[in-house]
């Protein structure tokens, strides 16, 4: 920076110019006076006349050196105290360029040549002044990624200035390290510069990618944990129901003439089990789901008479169901699963005082406007909602029951092991829906569940009612079996003989597909499990969809529907039937396919 000559003094010039033309005039004046009252000869006043003249140059010289001369000695202590002030202030600016703990570079926006740099600059270079002076980063070998450098100055220079900039610079000894680059466009001399700060945050994402794996090792120390207790109460109720279907069995053989009273218990220990499993997917939001158009409101009303009579008599139920719900899309047995699970909830928090039970349904709208979340902290999407409201004045929940309380297997009682909050949690989210949780110590407990309205409304509620059909149903044909284990194959061959049906089994896929290819004029329906070794049930669903697209496949799983369909392109199977089933729902499964694929020849 230099200290440029300001122009003269406008008001110092008219002084100069008013002293000369007061002198002249004075002078003329006062000597012509004093002149003709001395002298008054003509040749006497000529000569007088010429030293006047030589005179006054004289004295209007003096006058005037005098006062330029004092005028510069104005404009040079001026030039002085100026150039004092300049030096002092880029004496402190070089010192706090200096002595600023980040490091700092002026480069020029011309040609990128380093025009200063101060000491934390060359301490993380590594490189003396006169290295860095004068050179560009590119000549430097400052950046790494030369594309990202571009970049940079691109948007700088339509910017102006760029904050808080992630980079990565190579520094002494070759060292990769993380910076942010903070930037601003400034003037000196006329010409653009860059003034650049420079952090260094390697330290800081270290720490944050360690803070990171650290959570991330939590987290899965907990979900290590949620899955010891989870499987600590799967194998406590499926142990339970082991102990009754096994001990029935060892009954049927100590008394083969009452076997036939034992198979009910069995029965029932068995669907215990599949109720379990189905509990344990709809958790994991890959339960088997049979959605259709329902109508909330006479679902709730028939779960709360049928629960009225299995609660305490100290506890009252108030209802508000309103008149204009829409319907829903969902699967009405895991709806009324969820509305259970909260009334009996909501019971056992008053326990045995006098408590009551508020039930209301109305119709919910979330705008963008008003945002609302939902128990794990996530925005609920706008939309039409039908939303379910269970509140109870009982005890209530502190902070870390209701943080844990979507656990599997958590309980606050001694007993009532089961996956509860948890299933009904996976049950919401697999349709699309949201809860909300609001519960203080002594203040009772309010759940908001919202289900999606469906797009139309010409659904009527029906209760749930296991229609039989009127004649057992035979069949003919011959059907391929793809199972590996030997126990379920077992079965469903006695149970499709039973049907009038031929069977062909195969252990795994690529036995189901030579034989398929063996005998693909008298095979008109294929059962296929999933997890088969050598070759799957979709890999074998793909490879006969290839020989003949209109073969009707109803695959036999115990996975979820979800990991099903995800797998299978649409129309890759006709039907699904999951495990556990008994003849009755095969035999339907069976029916219902063979309907839609119009397979006339197959019933007898």
């Amino acid at each position: 920076m230099s200290y440029q000559t300001p122009p003269l003094h406008r008001t110092a010039s008219i002084k100069i110019v008013a002293i000369y033309a007061l002198f002249g005039f004075g002078w003329i004046y006062w000597s012509d006076t004093v002149v003709g009252w001395l002298v008054h000869d003509p040749a006497t006043m000529v000569k007088i006349a010429v030293i006047k003249g030589f005179l006054f140059i004289f004295c209007t010289s003096v006058l005037l050196y005098s006062l330029i001369n004092r005028f510069i000695k104005q404009i040079t202590t001026e030039r002085k105290q100026a150039e004092s002030v300049l030096e002092k202030s880029e004496a402190k600016f070089a010192t706090a360029f200096k002595a600023i703990p980040e490091a700092l570079a002026l480069t020029s926006m011309e040609d990128g040549r380093h025009i200063e740099v101060n000491d934390a600059f060359l301490a993380i270079s590594g490189l003396q002044r006169d290295e860095v002076i004068g050179h560009t980063s590119i000549e430097l070998d400052f950046w790494v990624d030369q594309q990202q450098r571009q970049q940079f100055f691109d948007k700088l220079s339509v910017d102006g200035s760029l904050k808080n900039y992630e980079v990565k610079y190579r520094v002494k000894n070759d060292e990769v390290r993380d910076f942010e680059l903070s930037s601003e466009i400034i003037e000196i001399d006329g010409k653009k510069c860059s003034l650049n700060f420079i952090r260094d945050i390697t330290e800081r994402k270290k720490f944050e990618e360690e803070r990171v794996a650290l959570q991330q090792q939590f987290q899965q120390a907990q979900k290590m944990e949620s899955l010891g207790v989870l499987a600590g109460g799967i194998a406590h109720d499926f142990n339970n129901l082991l102990a009754v279907i096994i001990g029935r069995c060892s009954l049927a053989k100590l008394r083969p003439l009452a076997a036939v009273d034992n198979i009910p218990h069995i029965e029932t220990a068995a669907e215990r089990a599949a109720s379990l499993c189905q509990q344990m997917l709809a958790y994991a939001g890959k339960a088997n789901i049979t959605k259709s158009q329902i109508h909330l409101d006479g679902l709730v009303d028939e779960m709360v008479n049928l629960t009225k009579s299995t609660i305490g008599q100290n506890v009252k139920i108030t209802c508000d169901l309103a008149s204009d719900i829409p319907p829903i899309i969902a699967d009405a047995s895991q709806i009324w699963q969820v509305t259970m699970n909260l009334i009996i909830n909501a019971a056992e928090a008053i326990g045995e005082s006098p408590g009551e039970i508020k039930i209301s349904l109305a119709k919910k709208s979330v705008r963008g406007d008003q945002m609302e979340i939902d128990n794990l902290g996530a925005i609920i999407p706008t939309g039409r909602y039908v939303c379910l409201e269970v509140s109870d004045n009982g005890c209530g929940m502190d902070a870390e029951i209701r943080q844990r309380i979507f656990e599997p297997f958590f309980t606050t009682k001694f007993s009532g092991r089961g996956l509860g909050m948890s299933a009904v949690l996976g049950i919401i989210k697999s349709h699309n829906g949201a809860l909300q949780l609001f519960s203080k110590p002594a203040n009772g407990t309010t759940f908001k569940v919202y289900l999606p309205v469906s797009l139309t409304e010409s659904a009527e509620y029906q209760p749930h009612q296991h229609i039989n059909p009127p004649n057992p149903w035979k069949g003919n044909g011959t059907v391929l079996l793809v199972e590996d284990e030997e126990e379920v194959i077992y079965i469903a061959e006695l149970m499709l003989e039973e049907l009038g049906l031929r069977v062909l089994k195969a252990y795994n896929g690529r036995e189901g597909l030579k034989l398929y290819q063996q005998n693909a004029t008298i095979i008109t329906l294929v059962i296929t499990d999933i997890g088969m070794p050598v070759m799957d049930g979709y890999a074998l669903i793909r490879e006969l969809k290839k020989l003949k697209p209109e073969l009707p496949i109803i695959i036999s799983s115990g996975f979820g529907d979800v990991d099903i369909t995800s797998q299978i392109p649409g129309g890759g199977i006709t039907g699904l039937i999951n495990k556990p089933y008994n003849f009755d729902q095969l035999r339907d499964e069976i029916v219902s396919v063979l309907d839609d694929a119009k397979i006339e020849d197959y019933t007898l």
